[in-house]
């Protein structure tokens, strides 16, 4: 699909019947020609923008197992003018976005479905405002297991764990008048 701030590319594909199969939705977005026309883009130093991509493929290895793969990618842009009485200049932004999940499910018996998942998560983001140059960055690594028993129509134990590591870093720049240069 193309509009005038839009495109995008969508498809689901089965390359097994009931087996194994495959979905991606890749998508821009752009802002520019909507400020173009409505006015407006005198105020942008970069007119926002985002891109982003999900894609996952699906296999079923038996009857009652399945592995999943499923991915994400986002991304953004945008620079403003800022005007106020405390600050007069521009804001300038970014974030980017990677995730990755591995997922896996099984029935052990009739009643006894265990189900897996492990995951990567980055996420930055850089913000220019003033003397400020600040980018931070998250990471996130994670590992879940589930178990769900089903005794009878009415009722179920569910158990399980999940564990999660994270890592978040500052880095930035600031200026000290006193030495006269950035430092980071």
């Amino acid at each position: 699909g193309v509009s005038l701030a839009n495109a995008s590319l969508t498809a689901d594909v089965t390359i097994i019947e009931n087996k194994f199969g495959m979905y991606f939705d890749v998508r821009q977005n752009f802002t520019k020609p909507i400020f173009w026309l409505n006015g407006g883009l005198d105020r942008f130093t970069a007119t926002p923008e985002s891109k982003n991509a999900t894609a996952g493929i699906t296999y079923s290895y038996s009857k009652t197992g399945r592995i999943k793969i499923f991915g994400i990618y986002a991304d953004d842009v945008q620079g403003v003018s800022v005007e106020r009485a405390e600050y007069n200049g521009t804001f300038n932004g970014n974030s980017k976005n990677i995730f990755v999940n591995l997922q896996n499910s099984e029935f052990i018996s009739q009643n006894l479905l265990m189900k897996n998942s492990l995951s990567y998560n980055r996420y930055s983001n850089l913000w220019q405002l003033g003397i400020l140059d600040l980018t931070k960055t998250d990471h996130v690594y994670n590992f879940r297991n589930d178990f769900d028993y089903t005794r009878n129509s009415r009722s179920k134990i569910l158990a399980g764990f999940e564990y999660e590591n994270r890592k978040i870093n500052y880095e930035g720049k600031y200026y000290r008048r006193d030495i006269g240069k950035d430092l980071i």
